[in-house]
This record gives C-alpha cells, sequence and structure tokens, in this order.
C-alpha cells in the first residue's frame, strides 16, 4: 500500500514506492470517486479513469513502460490520448 496522507478538507496524497501502488493510487481515486494527489501531481476522478482504461487496454510489455512513468506524465498521455491528440 502506497503512503498516504490525509490533508485538510478530506484530501489524500500519494506517495507510492513502487509502480504498482502508483496504479492502485489511481484506481483508488476512480473507485472512491475523488480527488487526490499522487507523487505531488493533482488527479481528479476524469483524468484517474482515463488512466486506468488505458492500463486496462494495453499489452503488459507496454504497461510496464507506463507504470514506470511518474503519475504527472501518466496522466499527460492519457489526456492526449483521450483527446485523439
Amino acid at each position: 500500500m502506497p503512503i498516504t496522507r490525509q490533508r485538510q478538507h478530506g484530501r489524500m496524497e500519494f506517495w507510492p514506492t513502487t509502480p504498482e501502488e502508483r496504479v492502485e493510487a489511481f484506481r483508488t481515486i476512480v473507485r472512491d470517486k475523488t480527488f487526490a494527489k499522487i507523487d505531488g501531481a493533482a488527479i481528479d476522478l476524469t483524468t484517474a479513469s482515463f488512466v486506468c482504461q488505458i492500463l486496462d487496454a494495453i499489452n503488459d510489455d507496454n504497461k510496464r513502460k507506463f507504470i514506470a512513468m511518474d503519475a504527472k506524465k501518466m496522466a499527460l498521455i492519457a489526456l492526449k490520448l483521450a483527446n485523439g491528440k
């Protein structure tokens, strides 16, 4: 489980130590329908949902490359793919 910290107003912060924990942090945002920070990057429900959809759709080799990125880069790629750019 990633290191988490409850902030004011119910916001969560995740500081994952492994790529798998980073993925779990994205899935937690989707499951709880909330906003959180992962690796210091603000991630909303829509962005987390896009990242999870990409993780479910890509093959294992590309999945390993994708989860090795930091949360901000994962979110930017997910939004670019969602917008078709």
